[in-house]
C-alpha cells in the first residue's frame, strides 16, 4: 500500500521522477533539516544538450564545517554560473516546442541573485509547480528524523550518479518528444525543464502516466 505522505529533498530543477511523487502521494513533506550533500541533485541538474546529457552544477560556499546545514549553504556568484547555466539551457531547448512560452519565466529567475541554495531551489520548485498546475500544498519538516513506516522516504533514493540511484517501483518514465530524440533516442528522467519545454501543457499528464503502481510495499523504496 502506498503511504499518503512522501518525504522529499529540495533539488535544483529536480528530475522528472521527483515530480511524479506529487501525483502518487496525498501529502508532500520537504526535508529542511538535512546536511548538505555534495555531488547530488541539491546543486545540480541534468539536461539534454546537442552533445548528449549535460550536468549543470552550482558552485557553493559551505564554510569550514564538514557537515554544513543545507539551509545555510550559500551560492557562489563569482563564477557567473547562472549565466553559464542559462546559456546551456537556452542552447539545448530554444528549438523545443514550448521554450517560447516558458523560457522567459525561468530566464528572469536566473537574472536574480539568491543568497542561499535553499532559497533558490525553493523558488524554482514553486515556479515549476505553478507551471505544472500542481496545487497540492507542500509542508516542511520541523526537525531531522529517521525513516518511518507511514512515510515514503525519498531523501536518499534519487541521485545523478546511476550507481547511487535506488530502484523505484513506483516510477515508470513515459517517453515524450525531445529536441534531440532522433540523435539519442528517448532519454529518461532528465531535469523537469526538459519535460516542460518539450511537452508544455501535456507535462502534468505525462507525470501522472509515469506513476507505476506495482504490488510492492514501502520497504522497496525506503531511503
Amino acid at each position: 500500500m502506498v503511504p499518503e505522505k512522501a518525504l522529499l529533498p529540495l533539488f535544483y530543477n529536480a528530475p522528472v521522477q521527483f515530480f511524479t511523487k506529487f501525483f502518487l502521494h496525498s501529502h508532500i513533506l520537504i526535508e529542511k533539516h538535512a546536511n548538505y550533500n555534495r555531488q547530488s541533485y541539491l546543486n545540480r541538474c541534468i539536461i539534454l544538450s546537442a552533445n548528449g546529457p549535460l550536468s549543470l552544477s552550482i558552485p557553493v560556499i559551505t564554510g569550514n564545517s564538514p557537515n554544513s546545514r543545507y539551509t545555510e549553504v550559500r551560492i557562489d556568484y563569482t563564477k557567473r554560473w547562472n549565466t553559464v547555466h542559462w546559456r546551456a539551457i537556452e542552447s539545448a531547448y530554444r528549438n523545443a516546442p514550448f521554450f517560447l512560452y516558458y523560457g522567459d519565466t525561468f530566464h528572469d529567475l536566473y537574472e536574480r541573485i539568491f543568497q542561499s541554495l535553499w532559497e533558490w531551489n525553493l523558488t524554482l520548485l514553486n515556479t515549476t509547480l505553478s507551471i505544472l498546475e500542481i496545487k497540492k500544498p507542500v509542508a516542511f519538516t520541523e526537525q531531522w528524523g529517521n525513516s518511518r513506516d507511514d512515510i515514503a522516504d525519498y531523501r536518499n533514493s534519487m541521485h545523478p550518479k546511476p550507481s547511487r540511484q535506488k530502484a523505484d517501483p513506483y516510477f515508470k518514465p513515459v517517453p515524450y518528444f525531445q529536441v534531440f530524440l532522433s540523435r539519442y533516442g528517448f532519454t529518461a528522467n532528465l531535469s523537469i525543464l526538459d519535460l516542460i519545454f518539450n511537452a508544455g501543457p501535456e507535462a502534468s499528464g505525462i507525470l501522472k502516466s509515469s506513476v507505476a503502481e506495482p504490488a510492492t510495499d514501502i520497504e522497496s523504496y525506503k531511503g
